[in-house]
């Protein structure tokens, strides 16, 4: 009998099938599962291993012995003719089929289930990985975080001001073009998290982090910094320096340029400068800043902030951080229901043009002057050029970012705006409203899968918020089935927007009769507070008419703010590329011949 009839008959060629069919299925089962629950790659080489040597084993038992009803008997006590020996062979060949079965199923769930949600985890870790190659290879060892100093006063109750001068020493860093520098929200946010520095700067996607500590005894200030090299988690240097607290300053300065020094980084122009004013003021402002970062409600806090600025100022009428933040607090104060915004913003525009009087090429006045030139006097002229120059001084400063953003939105500069938006997440990775806002922009050029993987990552920080935005996206992508879901959910829309949703949805779905109920609804409940958001939805609904003369009228009883607010939204797109839509623009100062000829590009690192 030649040695394939033997294997044959002694069953040896099933048991080998069967052994290699099952092995295949653990394995792919172990690729599967040992990750979740925290296996190391050598955990599963193990399994591969063990299963790999077990098979000779399995193959001398199967030559040797074979199974039967009585249990294992050697093969030569075995007849291999007797109805007992062909059941087990047809269990073995069944045991094989279904080993396989198994197999091609869980092949398929593998290929339709698993490895989507790989694919996207894939992307999404390689987008990060990307995103941080990117800002690596931009900066080289030009990145910093600087994080919050300790309080090492006598009482320890000094930490608003330790924190307040690691924060002054960020914005003066933030005015080095050649720097990316992280902004406070997120370097302050992640040093509490008791991390090493090598994962701090890896979170951050920074080569450098600044730390250090603050002692404050009656009129004598202690500052002890040092800087790290964060792949190494090596100190470049530390010093300390011991002043009278009038030098806080100076000590500033000498930090600021030391970094900037060691960092090697080529300045294009003086190192900046700390602004000098009385350590009363100074401990007024700091105070400041602490209460503005505190959570707690902004309406509580902001006639507060007020009040300590205006003492700031009546101590140093020509403090420029005290007039910028003051300006700020009262150009949101403005928009609050209940407020004298007339009031409000008559203040702001006095403190905007004083702190452009002091410091003209501050990048934070350039913006204000810039945002104050566009809002209140239609000049986009003077705005772009002022933030234009702002986000070149300051291209790591946030409040800079934000404002050179909002007006490229509003002009139209999408690709701006989506170079400003990927900026401001890039020195402020942990700002949840950075991304919301990353995900509009994304929108806005029309890259929808971005869009979707930005906002995934968003709504993994910030559940539940933005769903306007989701349903747009949903919309544009031609899923409208999804976007009327996320409008049709309870508690995640705003009420005077839902019917809006709704409405669009349902057009796109082909239910027009519902899509027309569902505006009027909308509009019989929330029509003098929305006109803006009927016009877009008649306007998606094709009816232009109707949509244009509801804006006309609304640029007549309330001005073009409402309109302005809005327009770059993703559901007034049909209104933007109708032909009409040039008469309004031009009634809101923002021709687009006019706004062509800007040439609006900050130059961004």
């Amino acid at each position: 009998m030649s040695l394939l009839a033997e294997l044959k008959r002694r069953n040896v060629l099933r048991v080998i099938a069967a052994y290699i069919a099952v092995a295949w299925l653990i394995i792919q089962v172990v690729e599967t599962l040992f990750p979740m629950f925290g296996f190391s790659d050598d955990a599963a080489r193990t399994v591969v291993i063990m299963l790999a040597i077990g098979l000779l084993p399995a193959v001398v038992l199967s030559w040797a012995f074979e199974l039967t009803p009585e249990g294992l008997r050697r093969d030569s006590r075995v007849d291999h003719s007797a109805p007992s020996a062909i059941a087990m062979a047809k269990r073995l060949d069944r045991l094989i089929v279904v080993a396989l079965v198994l197999a091609v199923g869980y092949f398929a769930v593998d290929k339709f289930v698993f490895d989507p949600a790989r694919d996207a985890a894939l992307r999404e870790q390689a987008r990060e990985e990307g995103r941080a190659e990117a800002l690596i290879g931009s900066y080289g060892d030009k990145s910093i975080a600087v994080l919050p100093f300790a309080d090492m006063s006598p009482q320890r109750d000094q930490g608003w001001f330790s924190e307040g001068i690691a924060e002054e020493l960020l914005n003066l860093l933030a005015r080095v073009p050649e720097l990316r520098v992280i902004s406070r929200s997120s370097a302050f946010s992640i040093a509490r998290e008791d991390l090493e520095i090598p994962e701090i700067a890896q979170r951050l996607n920074v080569a450098h982090v600044l730390e250090g500590s603050v002692r404050v005894s009656g009129n004598k200030i202690r500052i002890t910094a040092q800087l790290i090299d964060a792949r190494t988690d090596t100190h470049l240097w530390s010093d300390t320096y011991t002043r009278e607290l009038v030098d806080v300053f100076a000590i500033q300065d000498e930090i600021a340029t030391r970094v900037v020094r060691d960092m090697e980084v080529a300045l294009l122009g003086e190192a900046p400068r700390a602004y000098r004013t009385d350590p009363e003021a100074l401990r007024l402002t700091l105070q400041a800043r602490q209460l503005f970062w505190a959570e707690g409600s902004w309406t509580d806090s902001a006639h507060i902030l007020v009040e300590m600025y205006e003492q700031v100022l009546d101590i140093d009428p020509n403090y420029v951080p005290a007039l910028i933040n003051l300006r700020w607090v009262l150009w949101q104060l403005a928009r609050d229901p209940g407020e004298n915004a007339e009031a409000h913003v008559q203040r702001q525009l006095q403190l905007t043009v004083r702190a452009a009087s002091i410091a003209p090429n501050d990048p934070l006045v350039l913006a204000a002057t810039g945002w104050d030139a566009f809002e209140y006097s239609g000049d986009i002229e003077t705005a772009a050029e002022n933030l234009e120059k702002a986000v070149e001084l300051a291209p790591s400063n946030l409040n800079v970012l934000v404002t050179a953003a909002g007006f490229a939105e509003r002009i139209g500069a999408y690709d701006v705006v989506l170079a400003l938006r990927e900026r401001q997440v890039s020195v402020d990775p942990r700002c949840f409203g950075c991304l919301g806002m990353l995900v509009r922009a994304y929108i806005n050029v029309d890259r929808l899968d971005d869009a979707m993987q930005t906002w995934q990552e968003y709504s993994r920080l910030v559940p539940g918020q933005r769903y306007w935005t989701l349903g747009m996206l949903y919309l544009l992508r031609g899923e409208p089935a999804e976007g009327l879901a996320v409008f049709e959910t309870e508690g995640v829309i705003n009420d005077t927007a839902r019917d809006v949703g709704r409405a669009i949805m349902l057009h796109d779905l082909g239910r027009h009769d519902e899509a027309r109920a569902a505006l009027a609804r909308h509009v019989e409940n929330f029509g003098d507070q929305n006109p803006t958001g009927t016009a877009a939805a008649l306007a998606w609904m094709d009816d232009y008419e109707a949509a244009f003369e509801l804006l006309h009228r609304t640029l007549e009883e309330n001005g073009s703010s409402e309109i302005i607010r809005g327009m770059n939204q993703p559901h007034w797109r049909k209104l933007r590329e109708h032909p009409r839509w040039k008469e309004i623009a031009t009634k809101i100062g923002l021709d687009p011949e006019r706004v062509a000829a800007l040439d609006f590009d900050p130059r961004i690192p």
